[in-house]
This record gives C-alpha cells, sequence and structure tokens, in this order.
C-alpha cells in the first residue's frame, strides 16, 4: 500500500520549512497538505497520502519570484533531485527521492479567474493561520479550516454536476450540503480505500482517456469528502479553531462571487 507522502515524510517537512523560511510575502498554503497541518498532531495515522503541495498568493506568484524561491530554498531541496517549470495549474517545484515526484505547486491564474476569484484569495491569505510545521521552529500560513471545507466543496458541486458521483458519494454530499455531518464513518478503513483506488488509477499523473478522467474525477470528490469530514470530526472534538457562522457565511459569499 503506497503511503507517499505526508507530513512525516522528511522531503515533505524540509521542503516546506526552506518555503517558510524563503517564501515571498503573500503565500499561503491550501489543500490537501492544508488539511495535513491540522490533522498530524490528533490523528496521525488518518493523514491521506497525496503527491503535491497547493500554494497560493496574493498576488499571484509570477516567474521572478518562482526563480527567487528556488534558489533561496536550493540548499535545502537539492538533495531530491529538484527541477522547476510550469503546467496548465501554474508553476511547480518537483521534488524525488524514488521514483514516486511530490510537486510543491503555485497557482497562476489567468486573467479572467483571478478576476472572479480575487476576492476569495484574498478572504484566505487575510484569515489565514500561522500553524508550526511538526518537529521544526517554522510556521507556514495556512488557509482556515472553514476555507478548505468551501474550496472542497466547490470541487465535488463540479463532479456531481457532471453526475459522476456514486449514489453513495451523492447521499454524503447532500447530507454535508445541509451542514448535517453526524455521520459514523470508519475513517481508517475509507483512508485504505482511498490508497487503493488511487493506485488503481492507471496513468495518475499522464492525460488519460475520458472514462480515466471521469474515475480521476470521482476520486478527487471522493478524497475531499474524506478531508472535510476529518476536518470536522477534529472540529467537534475541540481540537481546533472552527466557526460554524464564518463556515456558513463564506459559502454564502462564494456562491455570490462564483454565479
Amino acid at each position: 500500500m503506497q503511503e507517499k507522502y505526508t507530513i512525516r515524510d522528511e522531503l515533505v517537512r524540509s521542503s516546506l520549512e526552506a518555503i517558510a523560511n524563503s517564501s515571498p510575502e503573500g503565500l499561503f498554503l491550501a489543500g490537501g497538505m492544508a488539511n495535513q497541518l491540522y490533522i498530524c498532531r490528533i490523528y496521525p495515522e488518518l493523514l491521506r497520502p497525496t503527491h503535491d503541495a497547493d500554494f497560493g498568493r496574493v498576488p499571484p506568484m509570477n516567474r521572478s519570484l518562482l526563480e527567487e524561491l528556488y534558489r533561496n530554498c536550493f540548499g535545502v531541496i537539492r538533495k531530491y533531485n529538484p527541477r522547476r517549470g510550469n503546467d496548465r495549474e501554474g508553476f511547480f517545484i518537483q521534488l524525488k527521492e524514488d521514483e514516486n515526484p511530490f510537486f510543491i505547486h503555485f497557482e497562476r491564474p489567468s486573467k479572467k479567474y483571478w478576476e472572479k476569484n480575487r476576492r476569495i484569495r484574498e478572504r484566505e491569505l487575510d484569515t489565514a493561520n500561522e500553524v508550526y510545521i511538526p518537529h521544526t521552529t517554522s510556521k507556514l500560513k495556512v488557509v482556515r479550516p472553514e476555507e478548505i471545507i468551501s474550496s472542497k466543496l466547490r470541487r465535488i458541486y463540479f463532479v456531481a454536476s457532471k453526475g459522476l458521483l456514486t449514489q453513495e458519494l451523492q447521499n454524503l454530499y447532500d447530507k454535508i450540503k445541509k451542514g448535517q455531518f453526524d455521520v459514523e464513518i470508519n475513517f481508517l478503513e475509507w483512508l485504505k480505500h482511498l490508497i487503493q483506488l488511487k493506485n488503481s488509477l492507471s496513468g495518475y499523473f499522464e492525460v488519460s482517456d475520458e472514462h480515466g478522467r471521469e474515475a480521476r474525477l470521482r476520486y478527487n470528490a471522493e478524497k475531499d469528502l474524506y478531508d472535510i469530514l476529518l476536518l470536522k470530526k477534529l472540529a467537534d472534538a475541540g481540537e481546533i479553531d472552527f466557526n460554524e457562522r464564518y463556515l456558513r457565511q463564506i459559502l454564502k459569499e462564494d456562491e455570490d462571487i462564483l454565479n
């Protein structure tokens, strides 16, 4: 069972620490790795492996800032065979200690996308928490748990709108949309299933046929549901600062902004 990568991996911790100590102003961590930083202290056994860390920035990252960041981090990351570049999602730094690559992504939105989403990114940065990277004295700006949930719900909506969710996932999504998070879940078994599912997706890092793309979208939605419910479990246990009113507020704001 493939378990790379989580915040427990030295490659991930050291690269995030290098960014924390070298990063340009306005950078913040989002996505699955942000989730891990909130979860790792209480539920280390439930960390969901991921192949990347997603950073946003206000204003957006550009080529000169990427080069500056790469130079500043190189002394730490050079042992991981780094290379930088860009793809359709933005800039990236790829690290590798075996056959499994790890990507640090930096959003580079189109002008149209930025105009539509700027208020969301500014809010994510303004309300971000400073969170310690485990086993270090370095901190990163990390989007609030409510912002993670809102972002993941937007992604699940896209998959659901294409009719790609299984009935079980659709029912779970419908409950969460209504604010009903009290579902009985064996997270450890679900995590094992997600790891097996990801490993079964042929050519995960490659472009595949329509069937493969749909399977990947369905997997993305299911892992987002896992992340949302695990974050809420953490919040209900009182282990993170979580504001239900703020979540409802930003869900309404995002609906108004994006529609």
